[in-house]
């Protein structure tokens, strides 16, 4: 492939546009998978648990919760990945509006949300999310037998860490 050395035109600024939305609508539905993901794999954690160690004692199951604790982490991990990756998106298909006239012709339709609310938007879905996760989690280490106490304490760090993530990537 041999590079060319014209300046982009709108051609170019409309593909660069198209690309930069699509990178925006996969990423959303990425944020649904991780969050059906990490709850499956805690009810799996649970399940292999519960088979491995039919006691469920606690000396046996800790593994088991040290897992889900993972999966509940990397999940917020790459939730607020996924949310940055958005939100710089954003920034491309905006600075592409300007440079193409799409912002004028935005000027002239009634707009639900604009420039401003672009790194906080779909953040509430992501807080939701990171709760569901969370009191999955604490679910998922009661039903390892372990004590309430450390089922709520797992559950809520890793609540709690998954919104934080996803806040500092807003």
């Amino acid at each position: 492939m041999t590079a060319t050395n014209r300046p982009p035109d709108n051609e170019d600024r409309f593909a660069l546009y198209h690309h930069a939305h699509a990178d925006i609508w996969w990423a959303k539905t990425q944020e649904w998978n991780v969050s059906n993901w990490a709850l499956l794999l805690m009810a799996g954690i649970v399940g292999a648990g519960r088979i491995i160690a039919s006691d469920l004692s606690p000396s046996r199951t800790w593994i088991f919760a040290g897992l889900v604790l993972s999966v509940g982490l990397a999940a917020g991990w790459y939730l607020a990945s996924l949310h940055s990756d958005i939100v710089d998106n954003r920034k491309v298909y905006r600075a592409l509006e300007s440079q193409t006239g799409i912002a004028q012709l935005r000027s002239h339709i009634p707009q639900r949300a604009g420039e401003a609310s672009d790194r906080e938007r779909g953040s509430v879905f992501l807080f939701v999310m990171s709760g569901g996760i969370g009191l999955a989690a604490g679910l998922a280490v009661l039903s390892l037998g372990l004590p309430a106490a450390v089922g709520i304490v797992e559950g809520f760090v890793v609540g709690v860490a998954d919104m934080i993530l996803v806040a500092r990537a807003a």
